[in-house]
């Protein structure tokens, strides 16, 4: 890679890695897996850095996060074998709260997280949204309004009075 191609690619790496970290942990409810899946964005969007529109990189980047999404989850198994069930102690904590928002997350389907997610949360276009999960744009504004009416109603369960 060219000097100053590593400098934009270095540019690009510092001034989103915060939010597609954020957004990965939103996604995924763990830091190990965040950082895992921001770091292979990372190495993809660097290996099509040639051909990348420097203009909308930072767009490709929450795409290329998406897409890693979608790819990890599609590969790990559905059903996760565990000795216990989980523990159930985010109830406990203010609404505010970071982990009460992902434990609340993790109550909708992958697919239906992803969508809020990256709706809302990136600030993806429903457009966006629909070419990266290659679904139609009504499929998007439809499992986001599920998601968003199951957030609802998990959040009101929950004692939250400030969720309409």
């Amino acid at each position: 890679m060219r000097p100053d191609d590593e400098a934009e690619f270095v540019s690009l790496v510092e001034s989103c890695s915060g939010r597609l970290l954020r957004a990965a942990w939103l996604m995924t409810g763990s830091a190990a897996a965040a950082e895992d899946l921001v770091q292979s964005t990372f190495e993809k969007v660097y290996v099509a850095w040639r051909r990348i529109d420097r203009a909308a990189a930072v767009a490709y980047a929450k795409r290329v996060l998406l897409n890693e999404h979608i790819d990890t989850t599609r590969k790990r198994s559905r059903e996760r074998l565990v000795s216990e069930p989980p523990e159930m102690g985010w109830l406990d904590q203010e609404p505010s709260s970071a982990a009460y928002l992902v434990a609340a997350l993790r109550q909708l389907t992958p697919r239906e997280r992803e969508v809020v997610v990256m709706r809302h949360y990136a600030d993806m276009s429903e457009s966006d949204v629909a070419a990266s999960l290659g679904v139609s744009v009504g499929t998007v504004k439809s499992t986001s309004s599920r998601a968003l009416a199951r957030l609802r109603s998990v959040l009101a369960a929950e004692g939250d009075s400030h969720v309409r």
